[in-house]
């Protein structure tokens, strides 16, 4: 039986961690490490026998199992049952259950819904006191998806508005202005995204994501091979 990328991430995310908001029940233990080893007959035994529907946990592990089955419509309405019943005593944090619904909405190309679902997860993290500039990568990188440019442009400046120095949103703001810059203004942002990859050079000489965009932009956009190839080593 295939396994979509929507569980593969829930699996890594329960074995990559002991605990999320609490001590993970044994039952989902048992239901994961049956997965892991692909004994979908055990792990379809552990679920019905402990299933709830009045529980968010439940729920969410539904959704991914119907979304693993090419059950969408399904799966949707089992994350959004998660979402609706949720309560701080659940394992899985609301927030994540709006990315893995973010998610699905992607793969269905149904752009507009995923954001919407990207900004509340943003939002129940920072009302919770754990968000972080991950939560507007995120978001940035949806308004990418869907080619809105200028707010993704935005949520990159409001991350580097709070962490001047964060190496992700420079990146990614640089690929921004090198691919989507308006014509009038490609050399002002050509300019200000080199000067972005250089100054994360210039505090983190090691930074070999930083390297590499630099590099693709010697080669791609100033065709200048000599400096690519200095920087790709």
């Amino acid at each position: 039986m295939k396994r979509t990328l929507l569980f593969i991430g829930l699996s890594l995310l329960l074995t990559a961690l002991p605990s999320y908001t609490q001590e993970l029940p044994q039952w989902l233990v048992d239901y994961i490490e049956a997965e892991d080893i692909y004994d979908f007959a055990k792990a379809d035994e552990i679920f019905n026998a402990n299933f709830d529907r009045n529980n968010s946990d439940c729920c969410f592990i539904n959704g991914h199992r119907h979304a693993d089955k090419g059950n969408y419509d399904w799966a949707i309405g089992w994350f959004e049952r998660a979402i609706e019943i949720h309560t701080p005593t659940n394992y899985f944090e609301k927030s994540l259950i709006y990315k893995s619904l973010a998610e699905l909405y992607n793969q269905l190309e149904k752009h507009e819904q995923a954001l919407d679902c990207l900004i509340k997860a943003k939002d129940e993290n920072y009302n919770n006191g754990k968000g972080s500039s991950d939560d507007w990568m995120q978001v940035a990188t949806q308004y990418e998806i869907m080619e809105q440019y200028a707010s993704a442009e935005d949520s990159y400046y409001h991350i580097l508005n709070y962490e001047s120095d964060n190496e992700d949103a420079k990146i990614a703001l640089a690929y921004l202005y090198w691919s989507h810059a308006p014509k009038e203004d490609s050399v002002l942002l050509d300019s200000i995204a080199y000067s972005l990859v250089d100054e994360i050079l210039i505090n983190h000489s090691s930074s070999s994501r930083a390297y590499y965009a630099r590099a693709q932009y010697n080669a791609i956009r100033k065709e200048d091979y000599k400096a690519a190839i200095d920087d790709y080593l």
